[in-house]
């Protein structure tokens, strides 16, 4: 089952937990960009932890509401579809609320580009970024 958690109700062991997460897969170097850009997280919970989570966060280009990012799923259940499961749940989420929401991949990342390629998801810019391809892409 998916939980949504609003920023304001995310308790801190929760926002530690996701922090620590995306700074062990090198998702992320600057924690503060975590604490203040998370808008709203979708986390999956088995046994009381969460092994899956993918956040809403705060948009970086005016004509946007939200970015998706900062998607991780505990290395023990990888390959059993719960990225899929959060990414789909968060991008149906944002459709009804008539969210205007972008995401920003590598263009390395296989299977977030193929996920981008098969919603539809048309990319509307390429940067270069610490020696990566980044391509942004519209949501909806």
């Amino acid at each position: 089952m998916i939980n949504i958690i609003e920023k304001e109700n995310l308790q801190q062991k929760q926002l530690d937990f996701i922090i620590k997460s995306l700074s062990e897969s090198k998702q992320v170097s600057r924690v503060d960009d975590v604490k203040y850009r998370i808008l709203k997280v979708y986390v999956i919970i088995k046994n009381k932890k969460i092994i899956a989570f993918t956040c809403n966060k705060t948009s970086l280009i005016k004509r946007f509401d939200a970015e998706v990012g900062y998607t991780w799923v505990d290395p023990k259940f990888r390959g059993n579809i719960y990225g899929v499961k959060l990414l789909n749940f968060q991008i149906q989420d944002i459709k009804n609320k008539n969210i205007k929401a972008y995401s920003v991949n590598d263009k390395t990342n296989n299977i977030m580009v193929k996920y981008c390629v098969k919603n539809k998801f048309k990319v509307f810019a390429t940067t270069r970024y610490n020696n990566k391809n980044l391509q942004w892409r519209v949501v909806n």
